[in-house]
């Protein structure tokens, strides 16, 4: 599963168990690796749909957005 996940675009793999310090880490690890990547992209980047978006929950989704606007309020 690892691999496949890799190669259809993440950043990385968490296996359970997890816990939200190890989420939020992994995310701002990510969404700094995708600034890396997109410097000449538009600022509104995290914003949009990425690989495997649609197969997250409402939930996660909202959840993803609120530590992207975390990090953003950050930087």
């Amino acid at each position: 599963m690892a691999v496949e996940a890799i190669k259809n675009g993440a950043i990385d793999f968490l296996e359970k168990p997890f816990d939200a310090k190890t989420v939020v880490r992994h995310v701002r690890e990510a969404i700094k690796a995708q600034r890396r990547r997109a410097s000449s992209q538009q600022p509104d980047f995290l914003s949009r749909p990425f690989t495997g978006h649609e197969r997250l929950t409402r939930r996660e989704r909202e959840v993803l957005a609120e530590i992207a606007a975390e990090e953003a309020r950050n930087n």
